[in-house]
């Protein structure tokens, strides 16, 4: 149970400046949350409507360096914020066989207060 409250303890620091808690940075592990990295569905989305019939001239790589250009200008603290989803994702490797749902549910249960036992 030490490591487990290691995870929660060392984001904090980070959190403030990026993801406002940690419900924030769970979301964004799972995919659900605000969207830190450029997906193949969103390369593929953007060869689809920007490409012109007959022509090849967008790669794949020209277009995740565009996409990736656009998040760094729409999104405040990208880096620390990919940093936080990172440390999520190697917790769920180092502890629980890289399951981000049962590292979501630890977080969650440990950043939730625990009511004081009543005297």
């Amino acid at each position: 149970m030490v490591s487990a409250v290691c995870l929660p303890r060392g984001l904090s620091w980070t959190r403030s400046r990026s993801l406002s808690d940690l419900w924030k940075a769970r979301e964004a592990a799972q995919g659900r949350g605000e969207q830190l990295f450029v997906t193949d569905q969103a390369v593929d989305e953007y060869i689809r409507k920007n490409s012109v019939e007959g022509e090849d001239s967008l790669t794949r790589e020209h277009v995740r360096s565009i996409l990736t250009s656009k998040l760094q200008d729409k999104i405040g603290n990208l880096s620390a914020k990919r940093d936080i989803v990172r440390r999520i994702e190697k917790f769920a490797h180092n502890y629980y066989r890289g399951d981000l749902y049962k590292t979501v549910n630890l977080l969650k249960s440990v950043e939730q207060p625990t009511p004081l036992p009543s005297s």
